[in-house]
Order: C-alpha cells, then sequence, then structure tokens
C-alpha cells in the first residue's frame, strides 16, 4: 500500500513548482516579447522576426557571438583539464599509478 504524501512534502512541492515559476516566467515574458514587430513592449503589434533580422544585418553582433562562443569552450576546456588534473594518479607518486583508497 502506498502511503499519502505528508503536508510538510506538498508544501515543498508547491514551494519547488512556485520557485521555478518565479525564475522562468520572466524569460518566457522576455522571449515571447523579442517576436513583436512593435516597438513597445507594453503593447502588441504583431508577430515577426524583425528584431533577429535587424540584429543579424549588423556585423558586430555575429562576430560578438563568435567570440563569446569560443570564450566559453576554452573556459571548458581549461576548466575540464583544471578539475580532473587533481583527481588522476600519476605513477611515480605515492600511489604508484594506483588510485588509492581513503581512508577518512
Amino acid at each position: 500500500m502506498s502511503r499519502r504524501p505528508s503536508l510538510g512534502d506538498r508544501l515543498l512541492r508547491v514551494w519547488g513548482v512556485a520557485v521555478f515559476v518565479f525564475l522562468f516566467a520572466p524569460i518566457a515574458v522576455v522571449v515571447a516579447h523579442s517576436f513583436n514587430t512593435g516597438r513597445l513592449m507594453a503593447q502588441w503589434s504583431g508577430f515577426g522576426f524583425d528584431a533577429y533580422h535587424a540584429m543579424l544585418d549588423k556585423p558586430a553582433i555575429p562576430a560578438a557571438v563568435w567570440v563569446s562562443v569560443r570564450s566559453g569552450l576554452i573556459a571548458a576546456v581549461v576548466s575540464t583539464v583544471l578539475g580532473t588534473w587533481p583527481a588522476s594518479p600519476w605513477p611515480g607518486s605515492a600511489a604508484g599509478g594506483r588510485l588509492r583508497s581513503c581512508s577518512c
């Protein structure tokens, strides 16, 4: 027989949903309004890709996106190397190339 969730479990579930809505609702609003063809966000003028076409027509914006992508990839590679290097056993070390067991 399954047990009924307690009041604390239900409140925690409601709180989790509320936090996600609080965090992601503004993002959804900005994304939805990015397709507005009007100049004001307060008034919906119609659906369109005008802002995205204007953005891609300027050569500085794709160049800036490319710089961001490259720097993100470099940061990911460097952090992966720096994060895994201390965790790997080296031949000639105290472990002798074997994984040490923790006697914590």
